[in-house]
């Protein structure tokens, strides 16, 4: 019984925190579809879209390579973990989160630019092509450099 609660409570605070993520999500699409008024502050979003996934990339792709290696590799011994997993983990990443930004800011004004409302951009279509593209870096890159 008391998992049950448990359960119900963890999964209606997921739900929360879902709902909170794509109202935010959807928030800063409304705000970068302001600041885009013609081309050349496209180009400006674009950058500045591309510097903050190269930054937020650089940080969590070092944070889970220091993860990999010190806790998982030294702390725990879990096997098969060496340099090269940590990397290509790493690397999928950053590369990863790059993309989630370019995608992100790219969506959304394609959809306006078609008449469509950017909103319906916001969660489950950018979260699918993600989920996708993450997967095909990190199986590119494994089999790049482990094959």
């Amino acid at each position: 019984m008391y998992s049950e609660i448990l359960e119900n409570i963890n999964s209606n605070k997921t739900k929360l925190v879902k709902e909170q993520l794509i109202d935010m999500q959807v928030q800063d699409i409304a705000d970068l579809l302001e600041e885009i008024e013609k081309p050349k502050d496209l180009l400006k979003v674009m950058l500045k879209e591309l510097i903050v996934g190269l930054l937020l990339g650089l940080t969590i792709s070092i944070a889970c390579f220091g993860k990999i290696m010190l806790i998982d590799g030294l702390l725990f011994k879990t096997p098969g973990v060496d340099y090269a997993s940590a990397l290509i983990i790493s690397l999928a990443m950053l590369i990863t989160i790059v993309l989630a930004k370019i995608v992100g800011c790219m969506l959304p004004i394609l959809a306006k630019q078609c008449k469509l409302d950017p909103a319906v951009m916001a969660s489950p279509f950018i979260t699918t092509i993600l989920d996708t593209l993450s997967m095909l870096i990190y199986c590119a890159l494994a089999l790049t450099f482990l094959h």
